[in-house]
């Protein structure tokens, strides 16, 4: 027998869409770049930082 009374938290299973999302992050990347934002878990990089940061993390063994 199935519960009646089932309680799933449904952001496990990725129920918003791409395009949601998609504006959600274009709307907070705007505020970011106006300086309108409060939000003090954004952080934004240039491109060659970002890029430095990857070519840092590469592991390479003592024979490579």
């Amino acid at each position: 027998m199935v519960s009646k009374k089932c309680e799933v938290d449904e952001t496990l299973f990725g129920t918003r869409s791409k395009k949601k999302d998609a504006e959600e992050e274009k709307r907070i990347v705007g505020e970011v770049r106006e300086g309108k934002t409060n939000q003090t878990d954004v952080v934004m990089l240039g491109e060659s930082e970002l890029q430095r940061m990857k070519n840092n993390a590469i592991i390479t063994t003592k024979e490579e």
